[in-house]
């Protein structure tokens, strides 16, 4: 463990999050805004103009998606380091991260490239409401793929795991 190369979090990921997230940010309030103003509409008996804000609505949140996507695909190429084996999953949405490990443990060209390490992070620079002592979304849903996947894993330390491929 002590080849693998410092990875810089905290601050770091969240101006690199906020840059990346910023487009899908930004369709994520149009939508809020449309279906808002969808159901005002709607309940001031203007059916037609529900309906328009609705699917204007709709194709903001498909807008969102994509920049999602792109967002994540831009976390990942930034902080990934594959000539160490190592994912560094920090500034991915847990969907995204799982997506991320299942592409990489089934990737035919890197069976038996040896030991990986995931970087999951511990949570700690996570907003959460939930006064829950279970492990945060995403080192769960990296747990629960490399299950689903039959991929061991063990936890090397806190946010670190290592599988073999």
């Amino acid at each position: 463990m002590s080849s693998l190369p410092w990875v810089s979090t905290g601050s770091t990921v969240s101006a690199l999050y906020t840059d990346q997230r910023a487009v899908a940010r930004d369709h994520a309030r149009a939508r809020n805004a449309c279906f808002m103003e969808a159901t005002k509409a709607y309940r001031g008996g203007d059916g037609k103009l529900a309906r328009d804000l609705s699917a204007r609505g709709r194709w903001h949140a498909e807008q969102m998606e994509l920049a999602h996507a792109q967002a994540s695909q831009a976390i990942f190429q930034d902080r990934v380091q594959l000539e160490h084996r190592l994912l560094d999953l920090h500034g991915q949405h847990a969907r995204e991260a799982a997506a991320i490990v299942e592409a990489t443990v089934l990737d035919p060209t890197l069976k038996g490239s040896g030991s990986w390490h995931i970087l999951t992070g511990t949570g700690h620079h996570t907003a959460t409401t939930s006064t829950s002592t279970l492990l945060p979304k995403l080192p769960r849903a990296i747990r629960a793929k490399l299950d689903e996947l039959g991929i061991q894993y063990r936890e090397v330390q806190a946010g670190m795991l290592q599988i073999h491929l």
